[in-house]
């Protein structure tokens, strides 16, 4: 059958087998949903057009090649071709010219832009705004596939000789990995999106995600092909797996119904994971534990506030004894005249505020009714959530709460183990929903959903993990939260930390609804792992803590620094903050950890949390997004004082032109900080300055380069809080990373070594040196995640290039193609230095000079000072302009020879690779040149 590709109009040849099925398109990359050979529609519209039948799989129509990031700066877009094609497509609607879905829907997606809802607190006072729903980013979807949704095994021995038929019948034995026994064209993929092709070589190890009677499905670099059987290793493979001892150990395995990452996540910080799930669980384990309820019902019962103020608005709240209960069979959400979304939420809010009664109070009646609810409900509810992309929301946020209520009642005597045993499998329909979501993506790009739409499915997943006692789910939403290739990842939900010490959040340019709301679900995601004895809180130095104080700075009314952003296929750069002033219902259990679990101050986290205090509940009379939170934080989260507090912790320096700006974590009970220096270890100290209680950053303008100092702060303690102080930290000009490639990738003055891909080798390099020999077919170096993290920079060293191709890169340093900073010998006809976290558009930082002269020795630095950039070729300046950004950006893909777009690998050689913590002034570079010059 022919079929057009919703997405990118592409006309598509597909075997008939698969109808019904989803799959990538081979053009743009995206989820489609094939049509039964007699279609049926999906709400208004079928997710494809088929045109005729056919057994072939290709494309029709090839995507027009693209090779480089942009060149020149702005946002993409072309002002006149835009109001053109607006104006023919109004045209052509009113003249009823056959548009292939309907017009309205398009200008809607042109012109509109959401707005935020105000909702009301239950005393009639405003609340801070909340999201509204969300727009449609990607094309319809259908109900997730199910996960064994791979080729069919039935018969499969009449099909196949012994070793396929074997595959076929044992799915979890097949590798993760085959091996190429034929040159393989492949998409050349990055981010989701075609840029050409690349032919892969015999010998290549690639991903297995699918396999059918006749044609292995396999992955390389995010691209797709469908491959013959004999193409791969895969028939030697089965020969031998099947014949091996029962008792052997079995092969690592591969989830057949889910594609590759779309790109590679942070892997390189792997060793910095808390320890991942194992053993029992915690129950009840989600938000609240057995201690928790124990607390808050002493609490109430004592009439203690803030607690019982809280309280006494769960006992007003409409979603009590008497609210509704109305299961569906399937949660809609996205489709006009079908979405039946909010009814469930509303459910959701029953459940949790009955289950809570029932907890504090002991009442049976609230825990019966909860019962009820869960049982209808998984009597009721047979298929997961579907509906156009916003499923994804559903499944989310209402998996989310169901689960956090569920597993408040689980331990309930009255709770039948039959019922309870039902809900459990209701609660795998979400987790189906919640898994296909976060590892396809609808088949968009990588970042292209938005922070909120990973964190309510991270959370979701994470609660069912714990309520099924599925210790896989669960780490496996653990590890989207390190690795994860969307912004749910850590590394990019604070993609950028500011030498202050405060951290962007992904959506702070997008609005501050939004915003809110994915931190309100990571707050929660957290707080599962907590329960469970995974503390994400405290991950790389309280990194969320950074993204929780920037966005209630400022919403508070507070100004922050900002950068502009961008995601994989955004249209535009959210160049400014997005304006608002919105405070949600999360600060309670943010504040409480950090300063009433852990000691550490959260100052504007604490004046959010006072200013809503208490949080309320969802309010019915308000907008239905006001129901993706479960509120009452006051009372669930409130926890006592601690008797002492911590000491400030976690200080950080950075250079920056003549000044060194430091950063840490205050005392929760601090009045303001000391900040002490010396220039020996351990003191004598001098005060150099003090600053307040919100204040857990300082600059000191009085130092000399070549000098190191040593600081540390102290805080001022009152009301019986008796002061303390930090660990020492040393601060000092230094060469931090050096490689001399003298037979390996070891870091010869620190701890940063890299690693190779690919087989590299070793030569003479300059002077006395030895080089690294990259191929500029499979070589390149993967170095630590960070490794360049500073404020002023110097990144040097001696380059000899083939010359062969545009693009290949000296060091590309960054996370995606969104936010990088990178060194290329020719780009055109110039080299070119680029710093960028909006891919390459408003605000990117870029050094121009002439290409580097090939097959010739040549030093190569470039320095960042203040706000000005240098490139040095051969120890003099050749280019200089200013550049406000620092390279503060997520680096979790840091590389040499490698570039974050599917641009050439570098050929040619590379010796003394340095980076320095600050920038090195130009008689030092010279000198850095002249000596193995």
């Amino acid at each position: 059958m022919t079929i057009d590709c919703p997405h990118c109009q592409g006309t598509i040849e597909a075997d008939e087998a698969l109808a019904g099925d989803v799959m990538s398109c081979p053009l743009c990359a995206r989820a489609l949903l094939l049509p039964e050979l007699n279609p049926v529609s999906v709400g208004q519209s079928t997710a494809a057009t088929v045109h005729s039948r056919t057994a072939a799989v290709r494309p029709v129509v090839q995507p027009r090649r693209a090779t480089s990031p942009p060149v020149t700066g702005g946002d993409g877009r072309s002002g006149g071709k835009g109001i053109f094609w607006f104006v023919l497509l109004i045209a052509a609607a009113g003249c009823g010219y056959g548009f292939r879905a309907e017009w309205m829907p398009l200008v809607r997606k042109w012109v509109w832009r959401d707005q935020p809802v105000h909702v009301i607190h239950p005393d009639g006072t405003p609340l801070p705004v909340i999201a509204p729903p969300e727009a449609a980013p990607a094309p319809v979807m259908a109900t997730p596939a199910p996960e064994a949704a791979a080729a069919p095994l039935v018969d499969a021995q009449k099909l196949a000789p012994d070793p396929l038929a074997w595959l076929l019948r044992n799915k979890d034995r097949w590798p993760e990995e085959v091996t190429l026994l034929k040159t393989t064209e492949f998409p050349a993929v990055v981010q989701g999106k075609v840029y050409g092709s690349v032919k892969v070589p015999v010998g290549t190890e690639v991903q297995l995600v699918e396999l059918t009677p006749r044609t292995a499905g396999v992955v390389y670099n995010g691209g797709g092909a469908r491959v013959p059987i004999d193409a791969t290793n895969l028939l030697d493979f089965a020969t031998v797996e099947m014949n091996r001892p029962e008792s052997a150990a079995p092969v690592a395995t591969a989830t057949a119904s889910m594609p590759a990452p779309i790109s590679k996540g942070p892997t390189a910080a792997i060793a910095q994971h808390p320890v991942r799930k194992s053993g029992r669980f915690v129950h009840p384990g989600a938000l609240h534990t057995k201690e928790d309820f124990e607390r808050m019902a002493a609490k109430v019962k004592a009439h203690q506030q803030p607690w019982f103020e809280d309280w006494q608005l769960l006992e007003k709240s409409p979603h009590g004894l008497g609210a509704p209960i109305r299961p569906v069979p399937q949660i809609v959400r996205g489709i006009n005249g079908q979405n039946n979304y909010t009814p469930s939420q509303k459910d959701a809010a029953t459940l949790y505020q009955c289950a809570l009664r029932y907890r504090i109070t002991g009442e049976k009646a609230y825990a019966n009714k909860a019962v009820e609810l869960l049982n209808r409900w998984s009597a009721t509810m047979k298929k997961p959530p579907t509906g156009n992309s916003n499923y994804a929301l559903g499944a989310g946020i209402v998996g989310y709460e169901f689960a956090c209520g569920a597993e408040m009642m689980r331990d309930y005597p009255g709770w039948k183990p039959a019922d309870f045993a039902a809900c459990q499998e209701m609660m795998k329909l979400f987790l189906q929903a919640n898994r296909v979501f976060l590892q396809k993506h609808n088949g968009t790009p990588g970042t292209h959903y938005r922070l909120n739409w990973d964190t309510c499915n991270m959370a979701s997943m994470l609660a069912i993990g714990v309520f099924l006692d599925d210790e896989e789910t669960f780490n496996e939403a653990l590890d989207y939260f390190y690795e994860g290739v969307s912004n749910g990842c850590v590394e990019r939900a604070v993609g950028y930390v500011f030498a202050d010490g405060l951290g962007q959040t992904e959506e702070m340019g997008r609005d501050q609804p939004h915003n809110i709301t994915g931190w309100e679900f990571m707050a929660k995601f957290c707080q599962i792992a907590w329960n469970q004895g995974v503390d994400l809180f405290g991950y790389d130095n309280n990194r969320l803590l950074r993204g929780w104080e920037y966005v209630a700075k400022y919403n508070l009314g507070y100004e922050v620094s900002y950068v502009p952003h961008r995601t994989a296929d955004l249209k535009y750069t959210e160049a400014t903050v997005a304006k608002g002033s919105v405070l949600g219902p999360m600060w309670e259990l943010v504040y409480n950890h950090y300063a009433n679990r852990k000691g550490i101050a959260a100052p504007y986290v604490k004046e959010a949390a006072e200013r809503v205090r208490p949080e309320p509940g969802p309010n019915p009379a308000g907008h239905p997004s006001g129901y993706d939170w479960l509120g009452f934080g006051t009372l669930t989260y409130t926890l006592d004082p601690l008797k002492e507090d911590a000491p400030p912790s976690g200080l950080r320096g950075f250079w920056g032109e003549n000044e060194i700006t430091l950063s840490w974590w205050g005392s929760a009970h601090a009045d303001g900080y000391q900040i002490q220096r010396a220039t020996q270890r351990g003191g004598p100290y001098t005060t150099i300055g003090t600053v307040g209680e919100k204040d857990t950053s300082f600059i000191d303008p009085n130092v000399t380069a070549g000098t190191t100092y040593y600081y540390v702060v102290a805080s001022n303690g009152s009301s019986g809080w008796k002061g303390k102080t930090s660990a020492e930290l040393e601060v000092a000009n230094k060469l931090v990373t050096q490689y001399h490639f003298d037979g390996n990738t070891k870091d010869g003055v620190g701890h940063q070594d890299a690693v190779a891909s690919g087989h590299p080798s070793y030569t003479l390099g300059m002077g006395n040196g030895k080089a690294i020999v990259l191929d500029g077919v499979h070589d390149y170096l993967t170095l630590p995640v960070g490794v360049a993290n500073d404020q002023d920079i110097t990144i040097a060293a001696w380059v000899y290039w083939d010359g062969e191709k545009n693009n290949e890169r000296i060091f590309d340093f960054g996370g995606d193609v969104t936010k990088y900073m990178m060194l290329t010998p020719k780009a055109g006809d110039v080299m070119r230095f680029e710093i960028t976290t909006s891919r390459g558009n408003e605000g990117t930082g870029r050094l121009e000079a002439p290409a580097l002269k090939p097959r010739r020795w040549a030093h190569v630095a470039v320095t960042l000072s203040g706000d000005t950039g240098t490139l040095y070729v051969d120890g003099e300046a050749v280019s200089s302009a200013p550049i406000t950004l620092h390279p503060f950006f997520t680096q979790t893909q840091c590389y040499i020879g490698k570039s974050q777009f599917p641009d050439p690998l570098f050929k040619g050689r590379i010796a003394d690779f340095r980076i320095y913590n600050y920038a090195l002034p130009a008689s030092a570079v010279r000198d850095v040149f002249q000596r193995l010059r």
